[in-house]
């Protein structure tokens, strides 16, 4: 938000900027040096200012170089090179040996940042007609499956929701707030093997509010004798921000 501040205001020479960045020298990035003296460079590069600072210059001689209108742009991009790739090198090397150890780069560079992370978050929205589509049904609902009155229901609720409401009652349902990438066909029970998602018939004397058992993709939904209960039980639920998580 600086930056971006920087970068489109008409006058940056009254900030008295330079092409250089100070941070505290204990800082873990800063190299975290006591030993070297005031005007060397510590083991990451950084001059040691006096007291407690480092500073690295950005281009040769950057604690020279002011920012002006002409140059604040290249100074903008230079900064943040700094604080997003260079700044944590080191770290981001070790983050990458780690992820290489499991994943190695030739399987991974197929992959640009977006689909990398479908693969291993899955789909932000929750398609209700793709979850209609690739849903079973148990109990009393077995027989009439998605035409009982009290599935209709369920559906016609989820549509109604918002799209952060429907994360929420996916995750108490499976315990992931995503759908997988290949969409809900591709659910997973807690073994591996893939299970459909599953809504059980519930008496509605044993329990007003539905039941999840994330390990099996499966809810226990009461037979409500209308949509305002069925609508009533769904909002609590998404009030208490539950996971479902249960024992069978």
């Amino acid at each position: 938000r600086n930056l971006r501040w920087v970068a489109r205001a008409d006058d940056v020479d009254a900030l008295g900027l330079d092409f250089s960045v100070a941070v505290p020298r204990t800082c873990p990035f800063g190299g975290a040096d006591t030993t070297a003296e005031a005007g060397e460079r510590n083991a990451l590069g950084y001059r040691v200012a006096e007291g407690n600072v480092v500073v690295r210059d950005l281009v040769e001689n950057g604690a020279s170089i002011d920012v002006t209108n002409e140059n604040k742009r290249d100074y903008c991009r230079r900064l943040w090179k700094h604080h997003v790739v260079e700044a944590g090198a080191d770290a981001l090397w070790h983050l990458a040996r780690g992820v290489y150890a499991v994943l190695p780069p030739d399987a991974l560079s197929v992959f640009d940042a977006h689909e990398l992370e479908l693969l291993l978050c899955g789909a932000r929205r929750v398609d209700v007609d793709d979850w209609l589509a690739h849903t079973e049904y148990s109990g009393e609902y077995r027989r009439r499956g998605a035409q009982h009155p009290v599935i209709k229901w369920w559906w016609r609720a989820l549509r109604t929701l918002s799209d952060a409401d429907r994360s929420k009652l996916l995750q108490f349902c499976t315990g992931s707030a995503r759908v997988p990438c290949h969409g809900f066909k591709a659910l997973q029970r807690n073994d591996g093997r893939f299970q459909r998602f599953c809504i059980q018939s519930l008496p509605r004397n044993e329990l007003r509010f539905p039941k999840a058992h994330t390990c099996f993709n499966r809810i226990d939904l009461p037979l409500y004798s209308s949509y305002a209960e069925l609508e009533a039980g769904l909002k609590v639920v998404l009030a208490m921000e539950a996971t479902g998580f249960t024992m069978d």
